[in-house]
């Protein structure tokens, strides 16, 4: 899983690296610096690459504020995190056929947590150990964070409490409107969460398959340019590397993958800064 960071992190990576909606941030009426690093903090649930696409999309904005916050946040939603399992998907092997499930999963939990107005869910030990990997999953794609290993549910027995991606939480939510009164209720974090219980009529209808094992990662079979700079990929290769890198026979990702730095290296125009710039954009699409 990924790291999660604290909202001062977040509100030192805007001022030095997104001075422009940091200027916006600080000249808003309604949202001051400590409460757009507390929100936004929670939105992505701590994650930083989500945080910096969000800070790129603000940079397009005249004016920072809860409607503004409000039209970035869907736009993550629809735009980057349900995008983002697309990504993971390749990359997990004998999980693979596990993502359309934990995307049926996150679907439930947002609608169930919209349903009674909280920004957190607990779910039941027992599902936690029957699906493991599906809420691995989720947890990496920043659709959820976790916030307690163990707490009692009132239902009966133990679970693990989540707090959920706001973004994807504000989509569903009636009207699909961020306002001071809700970011408060969400940055307080005193919601009492949504419990799933193992007798959960609505979750036990989902169909979730056991994985097979010893499947190779689909990822590498795919072609280099797949690694094309898009959004799920803001690093990723120029058409002009991707062009090179074709021409010299290296179409597949796991061709690159496994191909020397020499043999790179002898490709023009390709020099150490652009042979490392390639591997990362490579490791990233290989590595969880």
């Amino acid at each position: 899983m990924r790291e999660r960071l604290g909202e001062e992190i977040f509100e030192e990576i805007i001022k030095e690296r997104f001075p422009y909606p940091a200027a916006k941030v600080a000249a808003s009426r309604s949202i001051g610096s400590s409460s757009f690093g507390r929100i936004m903090r929670r939105a992505v649930t701590g994650d930083l690459r989500s945080f910096v696409y969000a800070c790129n999309y603000m940079q397009e904005l005249s004016s920072v504020g809860y409607p503004e916050l409000t039209q970035c946040m869907l736009y993550l939603s629809g735009n980057y995190f349900w995008p983002l399992l697309e990504e993971v998907a390749p990359k997990l092997g004998t999980y693979e056929i596990l993502v359309g499930p934990a995307q049926e999963v996150a679907q439930f939990l947002f609608l169930a947590c919209a349903k009674k107005s909280v920004s957190y869910s607990m779910v039941h030990r027992d599902i936690m150990q029957r699906h493991s990997k599906i809420f691995e999953i989720l947890e990496y794609a920043g659709f959820m964070s976790r916030r307690d290993a163990s707490r009692a549910l009132k239902s009966g027995g133990r679970g693990v409490v989540f707090s959920m991606n706001l973004c994807n939480l504000l989509e569903v939510l009636p009207g699909s409107r961020l306002t001071s009164d809700l970011a408060e209720q969400w940055t307080k974090g005193t919601d009492e969460p949504f419990e799933l219980h193992v007798t959960n009529p609505e979750f036990s209808r989902l169909e979730i398959p056991d994985a097979t094992p010893g499947e190779d990662l689909s990822i590498l079979q795919k072609p280099i340019s797949h690694l094309r700079l898009s959004n799920a990929y803001p690093y990723g290769l120029t058409d002009d590397k991707v062009t090179r890198l074709e021409g010299a026979g290296l179409s597949r990702i796991v061709d690159v993958a496994q191909a020397p730095d020499e043999q790179i290296l002898d490709i023009a125009f390709i020099g150490p800064k652009s042979l490392k710039r390639i591997r990362d954009v490579v490791y990233q699409a290989i590595w969880m």
